[in-house]
């Protein structure tokens, strides 16, 4: 029996393959095939098309060094790739970010910069600095750091105050928009100034809250929420809250409206803290992936600025003095509430992935000082043949087509051309 004979009785159909010669190899017909008698010709040839690459193995790599670069040809999978690799490291949507660069991409958009804000009443544009999204989606993972640290009771009493907060300034905005005001108590239980206005500003670990009074000079008050809850603590096991308890702790400009201000907090509290639902938290410190797709076709220096020397494995630490994070160039305008108000540092749980085509040809142009910042896998054509499972409908002739196609390539690479 020859090994055309041996493909017939497994039901695979050769009939096309009448002209073939001897000497010639079995790839040589695939693309003559109906997909599914070249699929089974497939498996019969090199059984089961297991992937060559063993994800495991990336996995290990981008643990150790931090930073992964996936490259290869178009259309192999470094996209589909990285993102397995995120899954596969137990990253969930909140946990992965996703990005493509491009030549017109920046700093600003990265990192951080000027943004226009909304008109004002009078229709004037200002602007103010705003978070790039690997800046915002370090602060996710800076805060699961930190939640990592605590006891689940601690988080939950956090999340607790943190959401009656919330409902408190919606609460007041909701009765000085039906009553114009909202009072408050002074000293000794006098009435001070109403509030006429509340703007919560809330930030992945502190945030602040801003209220106007009405008073002659129209008065604007600040409450770092950070502070607050501090203070508050500091004072829960107290049945009288007096106001000279509380002179030192917050003193500065208008510390008495701000303590009448904690004081209706405590009254509203007290009321809902059996009402509210205890959120769901958890300490478990998680793995944060960064994808940066077509990473080269950036320019790099441009969008990463100063950021060159956080990336780095080395510098990836937990908790970073202030005179070791990076100055970012709005530094100045780093709001105090901030976590990074003294600096920026990227969190050891954030895990970058860059996918990267190598015949583009602005592979040349990316700077020495990031690519040896990088581990780098190169992902080759037949090395991910399982992501075409995944189309349900047209799995096996695509597998079977692009299988073929190599073959050919292959074999009139190695050998000279055939006749069919």
């Amino acid at each position: 029996m020859d090994k055309w004979e041996y493909y017939h009785d497994r039901g695979i159909n050769v009939n096309l393959a009448k002209d073939y010669k001897e000497g010639q190899t079995p790839y040589g017909v695939l693309m003559e095939l109906e997909p599914a008698s070249a699929l089974k010709l497939m498996n019969a040839l090199e059984g089961n098309m297991k992937d060559v690459i063993d994800i495991s193995e990336l996995i290990t790599h981008l643990e150790a060094n931090k930073n992964l670069i996936i490259h290869g040809a178009p259309g192999t999978g470094k996209t589909y790739l990285a993102k397995e690799i995120a899954r596969e490291m137990g990253a969930g949507d909140t946990e992965t970010a996703f990005v493509q660069f491009h030549p017109s991409y920046d700093y600003t958009d990265f990192v951080e910069g000027l943004r226009p804000t909304h008109p004002d009443s009078n229709g004037n544009i200002g602007f103010e600095r705003q978070d790039g999204v690997f800046k915002a989606f370090c602060k996710r993972a800076a805060q699961n750091l930190a939640d990592s640290e605590k006891e689940a009771s601690e988080l939950i009493t956090e999340k607790t105050f943190s959401a009656l907060l919330e409902d408190f300034i919606s609460y007041i905005a909701d009765t000085i928009e039906e009553n114009g005001s909202f009072p408050i108590d002074g000293i000794s239980n006098r009435a001070a100034a109403p509030i006429t206005f509340i703007e919560y500003d809330y930030y992945i670990q502190t945030g602040i809250i801003r209220f106007g009074l009405l008073t002659k000079n129209g008065n604007t008050i600040s409450v770092l929420i950070k502070d607050f809850e501090k203070i508050y603590q500091t004072f829960t096991s107290r049945t009288d809250w007096e106001y000279n308890d509380f002179k030192t702790e917050i003193s500065g400009v208008h510390h008495t409206y701000k303590y009448g201000f904690m004081k209706a907090f405590r009254t509203y509290y007290n009321e809902n803290r059996n009402n509210v639902a205890v959120p769901e938290v958890s300490n478990e410190q998680k793995k944060y992936v960064f994808i940066i797709d077509e990473i080269n076709r950036g320019e790099i220096s441009k969008i990463f600025g100063e950021l060159f020397f956080s990336i780095d494995p080395g510098y990836r630490k937990k908790a970073k003095k202030p005179e070791e994070r990076v100055k970012t160039q709005y530094q100045n305008l780093v709001e105090e509430q901030d976590i990074f108000s003294d600096g920026f540092f990227v969190p050891e749980n954030v895990y970058i992935i860059g996918t990267m085509n190598d015949i583009d040809r602005s592979v040349e142009s990316m700077d020495f000082a990031m690519r040896r910042r990088f581990a780098w896998a190169e992902l080759k054509a037949n090395d991910r043949l399982s992501m075409f499972r995944d189309i349900a409908e047209y799995s096996d002739a695509a597998l079977a087509r692009m299988q073929s196609l190599n073959a050919k390539l292959k074999l009139y690479r190695d050998s000279p051309l055939p006749t069919i």
